[in-house]
This record gives C-alpha cells, sequence and structure tokens, in this order.
C-alpha cells in the first residue's frame, strides 16, 4: 500500500491518493497547512508506512520532518515511515 501525494505549493487544495495493488482506496484533498497530519492520519488508518510525494524535491524536502514529527506527536511511536521524494 502506498500514499502518493502530487504537491503544488502555489495550489491551495492538494490531492493525497492511497493506492493498494493499483486499486484506489481513497482520495483526499488536503491545504498545505494541513498535509503532514492527513498524511499521518492516511498512514495511520491503513497500516501504511510508504509515502511517495511528487513535485519540487526542493520544497517537499521541507515537508519531511514535518511529517515525521506530527506522526510520533499523534501516534507516540516512530513507525519507520518511508518517505521518498519523485
Amino acid at each position: 500500500m502506498t500514499i502518493i501525494g502530487h504537491i503544488k505549493p502555489f495550489i491551495f487544495a492538494q490531492q493525497l491518493i492511497v493506492i493498494d495493488d493499483n486499486e484506489i482506496k481513497e482520495i483526499i484533498s488536503t491545504s498545505i497547512k494541513n498535509l503532514p497530519e492527513n498524511i499521518c492520519e492516511l498512514s495511520h488508518k491503513y497500516e501504511c508506512n510508504k509515502i511517495q510525494i511528487k513535485g519540487n524535491k526542493k520544497y517537499n524536502q521541507g515537508l519531511e520532518n514535518k511529517i515525521r514529527k506530527c506522526y510520533i506527536a499523534k501516534f507516540n511511536c516512530n513507525d519507520n515511515l518511508e518517505i521518498e521524494f519523485i
């Protein structure tokens, strides 16, 4: 299972897609501000630790720490999230 986000920095609504074996499980829209929290919630809900973030790599790499900190704060664990920038 994989969570995919295509981040466009100047667009308000970002899409996150949960895919399992080429089948879409869920699609949500979120703002950049709420993106780390929504990724963490989807990761926990679907027990998925693989996250792919598409878009500007420099910009998106700044999101990695926010996602990891949010996951630890929200679920009180470090679930070894695999965050890939493509």
